[in-house]
């Protein structure tokens, strides 16, 4: 499911990024090495490079741009939403008579001073055990999906404090007798006692008992599971008439475990960013094309107030654009704080148009002392791989850097392969780690912005402070001129 995908891709943290031909909002730019500055905002250091030319090839010139803010839109799949679409019951699906209920319900409330064993046996239909106890009353009338509650008269089974000492072998249950009763009861078992770590303790609920189980209490008063040896306690809780079933819609919000912000509630301002961020065609090679990123300087307050949630990714809303439900997240960059310097050049001595990324450790400034230098990792490669987004087609921009990345298989012309692998380097000193990226013939003139990012870590030498997993997101212009 794409929601595992996300957790594994934000554990990772690094990934290399497409390129575009259009610049991003309000991006800083710099033709040189990123030194010291404000977080966010780092100055630049003027580069000596002028740009290259070989016989009737092109005229390169490079540079290093960076950006205050950047933002990531994930377009969600129904598989993703809290309540999974298999989980809700299609009318046709129901027992006729419960049908007429439920459309009693909704229409003008339902209520009884005796409920039919029908009636309990199709509540029943939507309670799952086994693995803990599930209640999921969803089902879909004239194509609205909406919930019911019933209150109704309910046997409920759990297990009490360890009675150990107490407890008679033979009417005792263990782990190693489960397989043998007859499902109901092994469904009974498995839902109050804990024989996994993905299954704890939890209460078993039912309104009409299945055969074997009133048997099953009788034999057995005591279960032996991961916790210790406890009680089993059986009631019957009858609310008493009138028994009653409610019925309301459930709403987006419901279905995604989420706010919903409609899109028509949002600032403009906002809304113009939000468009820009789903519509981008930069996306990370780690990620499904689901993802885009967008870069940018700014971002208006009422983004912060109204999509990133107080409790962070638990709370965060989603945004409905275009009947698409998207999850929408900005992260401040901070490379003007990290001890990292990079510079972008043009090659020399190669025979193909290429530019060459160099990284090194930087002191100045406000950087910290380095302890045994920077420890970097990115996806694939060290500082990144590279592409851009040209008139004739996303290029990959080769680099014999790429002989440690790991693709994903797919055909083999393609440049949308996922890649698999982290790459890592260290560099400390007076070092620096140059990487050499070619230019393809095929691509035209023009300014493009190639997207890279990487991560870096570091202790600092006076505090013995360590600093994990920083990123470094970062944009090599490449101006070509034919």
């Amino acid at each position: 499911m794409h929601r595992r995908r996300l957790l594994s891709v934000f554990a990772l943290g690094s990934a290399g990024f497409a390129g575009c031909a259009a610049p991003t909002d309000s991006s800083t730019t710099t033709s040189g090495s990123i030194t010291n500055g404000s977080p966010g905002k780092p100055t630049a250091e003027k580069s000596d490079t002028t740009g290259t030319e070989r016989g009737d090839g092109p005229i390169v010139d490079v540079g290093i741009e960076t950006s205050r803010y950047f933002l990531y839109a994930d377009e969600l799949i129904p598989d993703e939403r809290v309540i999974d679409p298999d989980d809700i019951v299609t009318a046709t699906e129901l027992d006729p008579s419960f049908r007429d209920v439920l459309e009693t319900a909704r229409e003008d409330g339902y209520e009884v001073d005796e409920v039919s064993e029908s009636v309990l046996e199709s509540v029943d239909r939507f309670r799952d055990h086994g693995i803990g106890y599930r209640f999921q009353p969803y089902v879909e009338l004239a194509g609205t999906p909406i919930s019911f509650d019933p209150t109704v008269p309910t046997v409920r089974a759990r297990l009490a404090s360890s009675d150990a000492d107490e407890a008679d072998p033979g009417r005792t249950v263990r782990q190693g007798d489960i397989d043998s009763f007859a499902d109901p009861v092994r469904e009974l078992v498995r839902t109050m006692g804990a024989f996994s770590a993905q299954a704890p303790r939890d209460e078993y609920r039912i309104s009409v008992l299945p055969a074997g189980i009133e048997e099953f209490l009788d034999e057995y008063d005591y279960i032996e599971d991961s916790v210790g040896i406890s009680r089993i306690e059986a009631e019957r809780i009858d609310p008493g008439p009138p028994y009653t079933i409610s019925v309301r819609e459930l709403t987006e919000e419901d279905l995604w475990g989420h706010p919903v912000v409609a899109w028509e509630s949002i600032p403009d301002p906002v809304r113009r960013l939000l468009t820009r961020t789903i519509e981008s065609d930069r996306r990370a090679p780690a990620l499904p094309p689901e993802w885009s990123e967008y870069r940018t300087d700014e971002v208006p307050e009422a983004f912060w107030e109204r999509l990133q949630g107080e409790k962070g990714v638990s709370d965060r809303p989603y945004v409905k654009f275009e009947g698409r439900m998207y999850s929408v997240r900005a992260q401040e960059t901070r490379q003007g704080k990290l001890p990292v310097e990079l510079t972008a050049s043009t090659a020399a001595d190669v025979d193909d148009p290429a530019i060459v990324v160099r990284l090194s450790p930087s002191t100045a400034g406000d950087h910290p002392p380095l302890d045994d230098g920077l420890e970097l990792e990115a996806r694939g490669a060290v500082p990144s791989v590279l592409w851009l987004q040209s008139p004739t087609g996303r290029r990959l921009l080769p680099s014999d850097a790429y002989e440690s990345v790991s693709w994903e298989p797919a055909e083999a012309d393609s440049v949308d392969r996922r890649i698999r692998n982290i790459d890592r380097a260290s560099v400390s000193g007076d070092d620096a780690l140059s990487t050499t990226y070619r230019i393809p013939d095929a691509v035209p003139a023009g300014t493009y912005r190639s997207w890279g990012r990487f991560t870096v870590s570091w202790t600092n030498a006076d505090t013995g402070q360590g600093y994990p997993q920083m990123e470094f997101p970062f944009a090599v212009r490449i101006d070509v001129r034919r």
